[in-house]
């Protein structure tokens, strides 16, 4: 059998274009968790003021960036599906260039597990806010790269599945979430049953709130 032709060897060329896709992997990963993660009428709820601290000044702004991306969810969806996909195609073309084999399939798939998924949504999953109204101009330009495929796909979604209105709580949902924050010390609990007995007070009677005549402690009139 005739010898297999030696590959040539890798250029930087190569190894930059690894380095850019494996980073654009990761960043379109970790906006996949940390962008559609956010709840949006939890960012309608940042922008609005007064805020207590310059802290929630700043999550109001980073709110307001992101806010037009995640109205689209699913043009936002598709955009990053779609950007991943082809980033961790050409990453895997480029990477079989280098090594051949199973060699190369346990070093393309390293990269990409490690560096493409695990750290980018591990970091964004924390700081999605900041992450993600700092990279809204990446967004935007694959958005624009992917139009002509993501819009038609979003569109039939939309249409599909009806518009995200985002998580709304019912009453019992929030009466348990008050009892959490007490727990947490966010409120007290003095605090939390004034909260509870407010919702309650829709489906009370007057019965239920006023003290029987016999049980109440009266002075005579000249007294």
């Amino acid at each position: 059998m005739p010898p297999e032709p030696e590959k040539e060897p890798v250029s930087w060329q190569q190894l930059v274009a690894i380095v850019v896709l494996a980073m654009m992997s990761g960043m379109f990963s970790g906006l996949n968790l940390g962008l559609l993660g956010l709840d949006v009428k939890n960012l309608e709820l940042l922008t609005r003021g007064p805020f207590n601290d310059e802290q929630e000044a700043k999550d109001a702004e980073y709110a307001n960036k992101i806010l037009p991306l995640r109205r689209r969810g699913n043009l936002l969806l598709c955009t990053i599906l779609l950007g991943n996909v082809t980033v961790n195609s050409g990453l895997s073309i480029l990477m079989g260039d280098l090594t051949s084999g199973v060699m190369g399939l346990i070093i393309s798939t390293a990269i990409i597990t490690i560096f493409g998924e695990i750290i980018p949504q591990a970091t964004c999953s924390r700081y999605g806010l900041y992450i993600g109204a700092h990279t809204t101009w990446f967004i935007y330009i694959f958005m624009f790269i992917t139009f002509p495929i993501s819009f038609p796909i979003s569109a039939i979604l939309d249409k599909v599945l009806g518009e995200e209105v985002g998580n709304i709580l019912s009453k019992n949902q929030m009466k348990r979430m008050f009892e959490m924050l007490e727990v947490e010390n966010v409120v007290k609990s003095s605090e939390r049953k004034i909260i509870q007995a407010a919702l309650d007070l829709q489906e009370k009677t007057a019965r239920e709130v006023m003290t029987p005549i016999e049980e109440v402690y009266m002075l005579d009139i000249n007294t």
